[in-house]
């Protein structure tokens, strides 16, 4: 598998993580290279590294199997990507979300919990998002 950047890799590995309910880490992260781990299990690893003088990640180390639960409060949830989400779903509704709105959406649909600050956060990024201040 190979990605673009870096960021490319970090949002897919992130997204994949979240909607299965895995808390993740990332190890090291510099300009050639990341690893990214399970915070509760010792068997997830993904480890990607650029491919010489391109611009181009290769995906070195796949171990998906993860020996821990779901985890229901994702700390890796970040507000960035719930402010994708509410974009998608403000552009499509034309209605300003509360923030109680936010939290139950995400916690039914994404099976995941979310904190209020970061609920704000994230419908602030989406409002700048849709005026297009923020991409």
């Amino acid at each position: 598998m190979k990605f673009a950047s870096l960021k490319e890799f970090k949002e897919s590995i992130l997204e994949y993580n979240v909607l299965i309910g895995r808390e993740i880490k990332f190890d090291f992260n510099d300009k050639r290279r990341a690893r990214t781990r399970c915070k509760h299990c010792t068997d997830y690893l993904v480890y990607v590294s650029k491919v010489g003088q391109t611009d181009t990640y290769r995906l070195n180390t796949l171990q998906p199997k993860h020996t821990c639960g779901r985890v229901f409060n994702n700390k890796s949830v970040k507000s960035t990507w719930v402010a994708k989400v509410l974009v998608k779903k403000m552009k499509e509704t034309y209605v300003d979300m509360s923030i109680k709105d936010i939290i139950g959406d995400i916690r039914a649909n994404n099976s995941t919990g979310i904190t209020c600050f970061r609920a704000w956060r994230a419908k602030k990024l989406a409002k700048q998002s849709i005026d297009g201040d923020f991409v």
